[in-house]
């Protein structure tokens, strides 16, 4: 199992940015359909993401989430810091 926090900062966080990060976020997993073996809630103002699969089999897929999700939170971040 693997699994990633979505948050960038733990107080300021700007809601529509945020939640249009997460939206492209939910997209682009729809659009690898992979949404059968990753879990996402939302908790406590954080977005959790887990995922399972077999332990023994090295997908790049996995390793793919794992960037987008950083491409994305860090998108997120410069435009909360750079508006406009």
């Amino acid at each position: 199992m693997a699994g990633a926090v979505l948050r960038y900062h733990t107080h300021d966080i700007v809601k529509t940015l945020e939640e249009t990060a997460f939206q492209k976020l939910l997209q682009w997993l729809s659009d690898k359909k992979v949404q059968d073996f990753v879990n996402i809630q939302r908790s406590n103002g954080q977005i959790c993401l887990t995922m399972s699969g077999l332990f023994n089999h090295r997908s790049a897929l996995i390793i793919d989430i794992f960037k987008k999700i950083s491409d994305i939170i860090a998108r997120f971040l410069r435009a909360s810091i750079y508006p406009g």
